[in-house]
């Protein structure tokens, strides 16, 4: 006879090898962008859960290029905005 198991119990599997699943991507220093079910992939005949769509996602090049160009824009309003024209 099979064990019963509850469904609460698949729930706390799922978030866990969910989580899990996170871990060596966030190693690699990236983050998903996206965290919800529709973005999970569950494959029950192996036991897996395997995120999906990483369309969001930022990796450590992206957060670099996007805190350069906030710097930027900072200097550049900096500069604009204290800029007069010299008297001639």
């Amino acid at each position: 006879m099979a064990e019963f198991v509850s469904p609460a119990n698949v729930s706390i599997m799922i978030v866990a090898k969910a989580l899990a699943a996170l871990e060596p991507i966030h190693k690699l220093g990236i983050l998903h962008g996206d965290i919800k079910n529709n973005n999970l992939l569950i494959v029950p005949s192996m036991g897996r859960v395997v995120w999906i769509d990483f369309s969001s996602s930022v990796t450590p090049v992206t957060r670099l290029q996007n805190w350069m160009q906030g710097v930027l824009k900072l200097v550049h309003y900096d500069c604009v905005s204290t800029y007069s024209m010299p008297d001639g």
